[in-house]
């Protein structure tokens, strides 16, 4: 990031608004899609007959290293003066404040290492949800109550590794700019770089998980100034205990955002019959399919 000319407070925080949004948007997609989101039989009731998805708090994925892994690579690519900085950002507290909430979602809507992975083991569903059609609200940018954004957000994962580390040059830049710029520009600056890795941790992911094609919808914790608005619920899981997670309406009227739904390859043949009568019952005209995965 360049720093702008004549530096002066309003035009630097405009100048990381700018940047902060241009990233954003790289990372959505140009136009509206069909993406799938596996689930358990309890899920796929829940998001039929609810109208329902539950996004999870971040820091109680299935793998809890995933949330780690953006701030993992910056402290790899932290050179001597963002060092400190860095290890600042990575803190704890730093986490927990910018804790974001998300539903994991694929471009593959028949994959066996998703069916067992996600999928019940082959006993659960793909739901197809046209993102588009996800109903949004109006959320406040921090604490700026005049800075608003539509959640939840869909990002696309980024599994490239060079890709990752051009993203965080800005960060990086950010960084250095809060350890050698004068106040009130250094709190600006690593602000800007809060609220970046708070991007990056959510749609950062390991190489080699490159084959799941993966997207999430996103509440993003830094873009949640008015999170009171997305009261948290809490579940009880075998790996943490209890776990966080908000509830989002699917539906505010009689049109459904889900376009297919793909059977697990362990569902019975009389299943795809009772899918089908579920989804009238709840006037959800979905297309419903069985699973052509050979499963073992």
């Amino acid at each position: 990031m360049k720093l702008p000319a004549p530096l002066t407070d309003k035009a630097f925080e405009d100048a990381v608004d700018a940047m902060v949004e241009e990233r954003i948007r790289e990372f959505q997609p140009p136009t509206s899609r069909v993406l799938f989101h596996y689930t358990d039989p309890t899920g796929f009731l829940g998001i039929v007959r609810d109208r329902l998805i539950y996004a999870t708090d971040s820091r109680f994925m299935n793998d809890p290293r995933e949330s780690r892994h953006a701030f993992d690579l910056l402290r790899a690519e932290a050179d001597d003066v963002t060092n400190v900085a860095s290890e600042d950002l990575c803190k704890r507290d730093v986490l927990l404040k910018h804790s974001s909430y998300l539903t994991c979602l694929s471009e593959l809507g028949d994959s066996l290492g998703q069916w067992r992975a996600y999928g019940a083991d082959g006993l659960g569903f793909a739901v197809g949800l046209d993102t588009a059609a996800i109903p949004k609200t109006a959320a406040q940018v921090g604490d700026d109550a005049a800075v608003t954004t539509a959640l939840p957000v869909l990002f696309r994962v980024i599994y490239d590794d060079a890709t990752k580390r051009r993203f965080l040059g800005d960060v990086k830049d950010l960084l250095t700019y809060s350890q050698t710029l004068g106040a009130p520009l250094q709190k600006t600056a690593f602000s800007g770089a809060q609220r970046l890795m708070s991007l990056f941790a959510m749609t950062f992911k390991h190489s080699a998980f490159a084959e799941e094609k993966e997207w999430r919808l996103t509440w993003l914790g830094g873009f949640m100034g008015n999170r009171q608005a997305w009261p948290r619920k809490f579940r009880a899981t075998q790996r943490y205990g209890l776990a966080p997670y908000l509830e989002w309406n699917l539906q505010v009227d009689d049109v459904s955002p889900i376009r297919e739904v793909r059977l697990g390859p362990r569902n019975r043949a009389e299943t795809l019959g009772v899918c089908r009568t579920l989804l009238d019952e709840h006037r959800c005209a979905a297309q419903v399919y069985e699973s052509a995965v050979p499963y073992h």
